[in-house]
């Protein structure tokens, strides 16, 4: 299941305030293998957290109940991609079930973001605007071609909704 928001959830401001929490110095993913290249760091940053956990408790899908703590930015210079994947792992005793986030800026080339659910789907290209997706879900994004791609997301385990543990 692929879930995206009909408005920009966050201002400007706030995305700005988000993409200024990249700290080089705190990579905890510097991936750069055949199937995927990028940077990522994991922060703690409530509101932003908050704010993507309400909007998804906003759809009625079900209700995550407990918060994850990180926030994951990803930043995707030139050269670099994510080759087809799903998410769907164990991390920290609960098995993954969705991936929710946003696009912070949108002055790069190439990188787009497909899922295949099955059929071939661009989601994550507006600035600000919430998508969400269940880690079986394939997806991809494309190498970069100029500029650099910069998101935030969460992981939201199958511990963090009322009774669904796996």
């Amino acid at each position: 299941m692929v879930y995206t928001g009909e408005t920009k959830l966050f201002t400007d401001e706030e995305l700005l305030l988000i993409d200024k929490c990249w700290d080089s110095n705190q990579l905890v993913n510097k991936n750069h293998l055949k199937e995927r290249a990028y940077d990522s760091v994991a922060i703690k940053n409530k509101s932003t957290v908050n704010k993507l956990v309400d909007w998804f408790n906003s759809l009625k899908i079900e209700k995550i109940i407990k918060n994850p703590e990180d926030l994951i930015l990803h930043r995707f210079y030139q050269g670099h991609y994510f080759g087809k994947h799903t998410d769907d792992y164990m991390r920290n005793g609960s098995k993954r079930k969705y991936l929710i986030g946003i696009a912070l800026n949108d002055n790069f080339e190439g990188g787009k973001f497909y899922t295949y659910n099955p059929d071939k789907v661009t989601i994550g290209k507006e600035v600000g605007v919430p998508y969400a997706i269940k880690t079986d879900v394939i997806h991809e994004v494309t190498k970069v071609t100029e500029g650099v791609r910069k998101t935030a997301f969460i992981f939201v385990s199958y511990n963090n909704f009322l009774n669904n543990v796996l």
